[in-house]
């Protein structure tokens, strides 16, 4: 078996239907991504120490992501990241929006929710480079690696 290469993968998104459900079709792929930031899972650890402990005394915690996932657009993707945005900030009833990062040579994609900002911000800009448009969720759960989404 060969390594697994990043080209070809997308980002996807799908509002939910049901609150509080993960679609499994009908996700909108999101043009133009140039990096999607990496959900690291660091488990805390509880201090279990007594006071006659000499040496601190450790309890595996729950994980945590630090809850935020960075997106970055080229300007070209622009209108289809306005076109989310829009979509989210006109959810109600406790729905969100789930996020699915596919590679081309799996069956499998991996799946957060996440809640995307209010507005777009404004990226660093310097001479000669594109313009980038950086997206910076929130991390709300996270499902991991299951079966790809069906396309829209």
């Amino acid at each position: 078996m060969s390594d697994i290469s990043t080209l070809g993968v997308t980002i996807k998104y799908c509002a939910e239907a049901t609150a509080g459900e993960r679609p499994t079709t009908g996700y909108t792929q999101l043009p133009r991504c140039k990096s999607i930031g990496g959900v690291a899972l660091t488990p805390e650890k509880i201090d279990t120490s007594c006071l006659e402990d000499t040496v601190s005394q450790y309890a595996p915690g729950r994980a945590d992501t630090g809850g935020d996932w960075p997106l970055v657009f080229h300007s070209g993707g622009m209108e289809a990241v306005k076109t989310m945005l829009s979509e989210y900030a006109a959810l109600s009833g406790g729905k969100g929006m789930w996020f699915a990062v596919c590679f081309p040579s799996l069956t499998d994609a991996y799946f957060v929710k996440a809640a995307p900002p209010s507005t777009l911000a404004l990226s660093d800009i310097s001479d000669n480079s594109p313009l980038e448009i950086p997206v910076n969720m929130t991390l709300e759960e996270i499902e991991g690696y299951a079966t790809a989404p069906t396309a829209a």
